[in-house]
């Protein structure tokens, strides 16, 4: 907005907000006006997808305004697709986040971007999600909308570094146990991506003496962290279906094994990422004892290796999802706000640029046209 040594900081409000403008000069920053953002705030969609639901919502102006939303049985691809298309078809939405399953090819040059891949769930492998809903919301609307597709774990790693940047940290790992286990990461401000993402929850500890007779549930590793520590892992240990689980009192021994297996691998993550903060949710992390045995197991398992005052004080580095059990669909929701870029946000939004008062020497302010 500004020239010469001038710079403009954009802060978003939720709803309809305003803009800080700020020009700086050498080590200077002052406060020149506020942008009004007059016009009523952007509706934002957001899909997460699951194994036995999905749930879809619109947002106004910011990720944790979810004003409406749905769940919608996961069926066959093309079904489900149909079906969330069908909901938000009148929505009026600019954008949509997919916070996904996977496997997923998240590579932008390969033709099977946005494509779920080797996923257990059969009907699902190597399904086109993204462009399947890119097609049909064309079909249904005549729009060409943004979407946005990452794993539901590098989604809600996104979501809570969103939440935890005022603590100046640069590195995030998200953890989600349920009947399934999933890892997202966000390391130096990014979402980590490589040959494909992080399948952390696949990953390899060393089992219990008293659990070495328990062959684990994952249908690939049978006994990796996934196969050990899920809802249907503890359900199939202690012979029960996995909706008795909450009957278990927390005085049952399996609380005490999972604790231990988690913790193990949190230390791992912490030995080779060293993130600045780890966050763990999910179905499983429901039982409230189950952090607090976690903390514990933590400290005995790193046994003082890595020295800092975070680790010295577990319950500050693993802590729980800010927005649960909301945190998967503000994170998609978040997904496809940012996918906008931000000219986009600004020719969507600011309908008067400045408002100030300049003082002399910044009259070049002044003389902006009022159609700029």
């Amino acid at each position: 907005f500004f020239n010469d040594t001038a710079t403009t900081e954009i802060y978003t409000r939720s709803l309809v907000g305003s803009v800080r403008c700020v020009q700086e000069t050498g080590y200077q920053r002052r406060v020149h006006g506020i942008v009004k953002l007059g016009m009523e705030a952007k509706i934002y969609a957001g899909l997460e997808t699951g194994g036995t639901t999905c749930k879809v919502a619109i947002a106004q102006g910011t990720y944790t305004n979810i004003i409406d939303q749905i769940i919608i049985p996961t069926q066959k691809p093309m079904e489900t697709v149909d079906a969330i298309v069908k909901w938000l078809e009148d929505k009026k939405f600019v954008s949509l986040g997919v916070a996904a399953f996977g496997p997923l090819c998240l590579n932008p040059k390969d033709p099977k971007y946005g494509f779920v891949t080797s996923t257990p769930k059969i009907p699902w492998q190597f399904f086109d999600l993204r462009g399947s809903l890119m097609k049909k919301i064309k079909e249904k609307t005549g729009k060409d909308i943004s979407v946005e597709i990452e794993t539901d774990v590098n989604a809600c790693a996104l979501l809570e570094y969103t939440i935890l940047k005022d603590e100046t940290i640069s590195s995030v790992a998200y953890i989600t146990v349920g009947t399934g286990i999933g890892i997202g990461l966000m390391i130096n401000k990014k979402m980590v991506h490589g040959l494909v993402h992080p399948e952390g929850g696949h990953m390899r500890i060393t089992k219990r003496s008293e659990d070495l007779s328990f062959e684990g549930v994952c249908p690939f590793h049978k006994d990796c962290l996934e196969g050990l520590c899920t809802n249907n892992a503890i359900a199939a240990r202690k012979k029960m279906k996995i909706e008795d689980l909450p009957a278990l009192p927390d005085s049952d021994p399996i609380w005490d094994l999972i604790a231990h297996y988690l913790a193990e691998a949190i230390v791992n993550l912490t030995l080779v990422l060293s993130p600045e903060k780890i966050v763990i949710g999910g179905g499983v992390m429901n039982r409230k004892i189950l952090l607090e045995m976690i903390h514990k197991k933590f400290v005995e398992v790193l046994n003082k290796y890595v020295q800092h005052p975070q680790l010295e004080h577990p319950e500050t580095y693993i802590i729980p999802p800010k927005h649960h059990p909301d945190n998967g669909m503000m994170a998609a929701i978040l997904l496809g706000m940012q996918k906008l870029s931000q000219h986009d946000i600004i020719t969507n939004y600011i309908s008067c640029l400045l408002y100030t008062s300049p003082s002399p020497r910044d009259a070049t302010l002044s003389r902006m046209p009022s159609s700029a």
